[in-house]
C-alpha cells in the first residue's frame, strides 16, 4: 500500500504482446510480484502491457525469466516471437500517480462495484461498493479470476448470514465482498504478510472488521467448517490443497475454485470429483480463465460415526476464533 512520504524507486516493464496472450502474460507478472498491471488497447489484435516492481528487485532475472515464459508460450501464440519489451525507472510518486490514472471504479457484477479510495461514487440502487488500496497484494478486481469468483460468490451468498472461508486472500477483495453480501462471519487467510497487510487495510477501509478476520496460516490449521469456501490462487496449489478444502466445507456447502486457465479446466474438474463427495454446479469463463463451482453432497446419517484422527504433527489453530482482524 502506498503511503505519503515514502522515498522508493520503481520499475516498469513495458510489454508489447498479442491481445490473445495478455492474460496468460498479466498471470506471469502478478506471479512475479507485480504491484499493478495497466492494459493499454495499442495496434488491432495487439496490446501494451505495463507492470510496476520494486526497483530492488533484480530486473535481468526477471526479464530472463519473462522471456522464457513467453517462449514456452509460443506454440498456444506464435506472435509472441515478436515480443517487445522496454523497462524504466519511476520515483514513488510517479508509480501512485499512474496506479491514479488508470485504476478507475469497475462494475464487476450487478451488485459489486470495487473502487479506489480517491474515487467519488455515485451508486445505483442495491449496488455495493469494494474500496481497495493498490498495492503489493494480488486482487484489485479487474483481474478475470477476481470478477469469476466476485460473480460467483454473488450466487452463492444469496442466502444470507453464511459463514465464508477464503483462502489465500491476497488484498481482502473476496472476503470483503462476502461480508459485504450478508455473511455473518468471514475468515480471510494467506501465507504471504505483505497480502495480509493490505488486506487488514481494506478490511478497516470498507469497516466490516466485525465480520471480517484476517490471519495468517495455510487451511490445513484452520478448524472449522464453512457453508462457502473460495480460493483464487494457482493450480498447483489448488491440486495440493483438495482434501483440506474439501474438509472445510459444511455438508451442502459451496466451493468456488479460480486461477485457473481454460486448458487446465476439465482435468481439475475430474480431480476433484474423485473425492466422490461433491457435485458440480456450474463452470464460468472470462478469456481463457475458468471458475469451478461445487456443492457438497449432504451426509447420510450414520448410527456409529467414526472418530476423527488427527495426523501427526498436523498444526492445531484455533478456528480462528479470537482476536481481531
Amino acid at each position: 500500500m502506498l503511503r505519503k512520504g515514502q522515498v522508493r524507486e520503481w520499475t516498469e516493464v513495458s510489454l508489447l504482446i498479442p491481445d490473445s496472450s495478455a492474460e496468460a502474460i498479466s498471470n506471469f507478472l502478478i506471479d512475479e510480484g507485480t504491484t499493478g498491471i495497466e492494459e493499454i488497447d495499442a495496434d488491432q489484435g495487439w496490446k501494451r502491457l505495463k507492470a510496476y516492481f520494486p526497483a530492488k528487485e533484480r530486473k535481468g532475472g526477471l526479464l530472463r525469466r519473462l522471456y522464457r515464459y513467453a517462449k514456452s508460450l509460443r506454440d498456444l501464440y506464435p506472435e509472441l516471437c515478436r515480443v517487445q519489451v522496454e523497462t524504466r525507472s519511476l520515483a514513488q510518486e510517479n508509480w501512485g500517480e499512474n496506479w491514479k490514472r488508470f485504476f478507475k471504479p469497475i462494475e464487476v457484477t450487478r451488485h459489486f462495484l470495487v473502487s479506489p479510495p480517491w474515487s467519488s461514487l455515485r451508486l445505483r440502487k442495491g449496488q455495493i461498493p469494494i474500496i481497495i488500496h493498490p498495492g503489493m497484494a494480488f486482487g484489485t478486481g479487474t483481474h478475470a479470476t477476481t470478477k469469476l469468483c466476485l460473480q460467483a460468490l454473488e450466487e452463492a451468498l444469496k442466502r444470507k448470514k453464511r459463514t465464508v472461508l477464503d483462502v489465500g486472500t491476497g488484498s481482502g477483495i473476496l472476503a470483503i465482498a462476502a461480508a459485504k453480501a450478508g455473511a455473518r462471519e468471514v475468515v480471510a487467510i494467506d501465507v504471504d504478510p505483505v497480502a495480509l497487510n493490505a488486506a487488514r487495510d481494506n478490511v478497516r477501509t470498507n469497516d466490516v472488521a466485525d465480520r471480517v478476520r484476517v490471519r495468517m496460516g495455510s487451511v490445513g490449521k484452520v478448524l472449522k467448517e464453512f457453508d462457502v469456501v473460495v480460493a483464487n490462487i494457482d493450480l498447483k496449489s489448488l491440486r495440493r490443497m483438495r482434501r483440506p478444502l474439501f474438509r472445510h466445507l459444511k455438508p451442502g456447502g459451496i466451493l468456488i475454485l479460480s486461477g485457473i486457465l481454460r486448458r487446465n479446466e476439465k482435468d481439475l474438474l475430474q480431480f476433484y470429483l474423485e473425492l466422490e463427495g461433491l457435485t458440480p454446479m456450474k463452470t464460468t469463463w472470462e478469456g481463457e480463465w475458468s471458475c469451478l463451482t461445487f456443492r457438497k453432497k449432504l451426509e447420510r446419517p450414520n448410527r456409529n460415526p467414526p472418530v476423527a484422527l488427527r495426523s501427526p504433527g498436523e498444526g492445531a489453530l484455533e478456528a480462528f476464533s479470537s482476536g481481531s482482524s
